[in-house]
C-alpha cells in the first residue's frame, strides 16, 4: 500500500471515530430514568341504594 492511501484511511478511520464518541451529546454521566409512577383509576362511585 502507498504512504498516502494508508495516511488517508487512518485519517477516514480516526475521524468516524471522534464522530462517533460525540455523537451521542449527553456530556454528563448516564443514569437510570425514574421508575414510571403507578396511576390508579379512580374508584367508581357507586350511587346510593334507595328503600322502598
Amino acid at each position: 500500500m502507498s504512504s498516502l492511501f494508508r495516511y488517508t484511511a487512518f485519517l477516514v478511520l480516526f475521524s468516524a471515530s471522534l464522530v462517533g464518541l460525540n455523537a451521542c451529546g449527553n456530556k454528563g454521566p448516564l443514569y437510570l430514568p425514574p421508575p414510571p409512577a403507578e396511576q390508579r383509576a379512580p374508584a367508581p362511585e357507586q350511587a346510593p341504594a334507595e328503600d322502598s
